[in-house]
């Protein structure tokens, strides 16, 4: 994949506290608190979609390739 020929074509940040119930397990709720960017390239032929979410615990990334 070559990178040069790709321009941003949005850019999404997003913020959420809130709580989420588990259909069993030791706890009640637990709590769903994180901010994001979503970051989304395209170029001739192809989009590519990023999503970075940070928690206090760690992080997510997930991407998206379409032709």
């Amino acid at each position: 994949m070559n990178w040069k020929g790709f321009s941003i074509a949005e850019v999404e940040r997003d913020s959420l506290r809130s709580n989420w119930k588990p259909l069993w397990g030791t706890r009640q709720n637990y709590p769903d608190n994180h901010n994001a960017l979503t970051l989304e390239l395209k170029d001739e032929n192809s989009y590519t979609s990023f999503l970075l979410r940070m928690y206090d615990e760690g992080l997510v990334f997930k991407y998206k390739i379409e032709n």
